[in-house]
């Protein structure tokens, strides 16, 4: 199995026929998902395999695709331990969206614009970031241009302390990309989502993480890399495995890997439900 498929066997949602052969043997096929989520992800794309096991057993393997609703007997048991019982309620709060905001300010400075002129820029995109009605767990800045007051920068972050937690990556070579920056600012800290702007960008939509945190937990909405008009969201998990950006870009790793079937998607043309 590659790294990411999901084993629907191993799974407390999979829907199973028990057969008895003639010689006493048993063997279990599944039949489907009780989340109904197979057609869903059929229907984005994902490609649902018929597999066997150890004893014959049948099921399905998600192709290269984690399910965020995956869970085995020994969660059950578990969440059973520490409340006595748990719904799909439980498991849309664990997928309620964590996410950071990666925001990159410009590697050159114009001629005629002080480092004011970026500090303002930075001040508006957080302004918008945190209007968000899902708001970001933290907030990670870049920095590679050493002209770009630190202070100032410390001051526009701390405008928002209490609301949200904040880190100032310093980059001392400004030859690194945006890419090899955003690997760096990961090793720091992480949540399971980043999303990456541009310093001066402005999310328009207060409610875009709303949205699409919404698409995921009630609507399966399955993505490698989601690309919006503002920048771009990607789980913690795909970065993780894929070794971010190291050499190659993220993007065109999956692409060489996954073909079709990358997950690299345009949210505005995938609104769901």
């Amino acid at each position: 199995m590659h790294r990411l498929d999901t084993n629907c066997n191993t799974c407390i949602f999979a829907e199973k026929t028990t057969n008895v052969a003639d010689s006493f043997e048993y063997w279990s096929t599944q039949t489907g998902c009780k989340l109904n989520l197979l057609d869903k992800y059929r229907e984005q794309g994902v490609k649902v395999l018929e597999c066997y096991g150890d004893g014959n057993d049948e099921f399905f393997v998600l192709d290269k695709f984690k399910c965020p609703y995956h869970r085995t007997v020994k969660w059950k048991n578990y969440a059973a331990y520490l409340k006595g019982d748990f719904t799909v309620d439980d498991i849309k709060t664990e997928l309620a969206m964590d996410y950071q905001v990666i925001i990159i300010l410009p590697t050159e400075i114009e001629e005629g614009k002080y480092s004011t002129y970026y500090t303002e820029m930075l001040g508006t995109t957080l302004y918008s970031v945190m209007e968000q009605s899902t708001k970001p767990k933290l907030i990670s800045v870049i920095r590679k241009n050493r002209n770009i007051d630190t202070k100032a920068i410390q001051a526009e972050l701390e405008a928002y302390k209490d609301e949200v937690m904040w880190r100032l990556n310093n980059i001392q070579d400004p030859t690194k990309t945006d890419e090899e920056a955003v690997d760096i600012a990961l090793k720091c800290k992480h949540e399971r989502f980043y999303f990456v702007i541009k310093s001066g960008d402005t999310i328009n939509d207060p409610s875009l993480f709303e949205t699409i945190n919404n698409d995921i937990i009630d609507n399966s909405f399955a993505f490698s890399i989601l690309k919006t008009e503002y920048g771009y969201l990607v789980p913690y998990e795909i970065h993780k495995i894929f070794s971010g950006n190291f050499q190659y870009s993220l993007e065109d790793k999956l692409k060489h890997e996954w073909k079709d079937n990358h997950g690299v998607k345009e949210f505005s043309n995938i609104r769901i439900g």
